[in-house]
């Protein structure tokens, strides 16, 4: 449990802006890890055991977040698409229109203001890009926190799974 523990509160500390609550967050990732031990877990078949991570993670609330999580990551992979196929095609024209206006710089005075008002401009867009794209973590952030429960849960059963050496955990990949 720790493994997970250890990298879901790494992430989560890591998109919080300053102003974040780490105490919060500690006191939330403690008490999700606190809960997940139930009375009778050691006494548990590897069939029960299995039956209740599937139904954990199956919970309605881990399905919404999921698909929102993976909605985003759609969006993001996508944006990362264009973006690459954009700077691909405007590479070669890009540096070529850089080396002609750096020249002329060089010679015609105030020819630089152009382009220090476009890499002005070009600023504004990415802090304003910045700032969304924290906006957007944190919003990943709020929905992690919660089906934390969940998510201690399932790392629960899935480490008493592989102290039984449970089959379905050695067929899925599990250690």
């Amino acid at each position: 449990m720790i493994r997970i523990a250890a990298v879901v509160f790494a992430a989560l500390v890591a998109v919080a802006p300053p102003q974040s609550n780490v105490a919060d967050m500690e006191s939330a990732m403690a008490k999700a890890q606190a809960n997940a031990r139930h009375p009778g877990d050691e006494a548990m078949s590897c069939d029960a055991l299995q039956d209740e991570l599937v139904a954990t993670m199956q919970d309605p609330a881990v399905a919404a977040v999921m698909t929102r999580n993976g909605a985003y990551a759609r969006q993001q992979q996508d944006k990362l698409d264009a973006a690459h196929s954009a700077q691909s095609t405007a590479s070669k024209a890009s540096t070529a229109a850089r080396i002609v206006a750096g020249f002329v710089s060089g010679f015609v005075p105030g020819a630089g203001a152009a382009g220090m008002a476009a890499q002005a401009a070009q600023a504004r867009t990415q802090m304003a890009e910045a700032a969304k794209n924290q906006a957007d973590m944190m919003q990943r952030m709020q929905d992690m926190l919660t089906i934390m429960p969940q998510m201690m849960r399932g790392q629960r059963l899935v480490e008493l799974a592989q102290e039984r050496q449970c089959g379905w955990m050695t067929a899925a990949g599990g250690e």
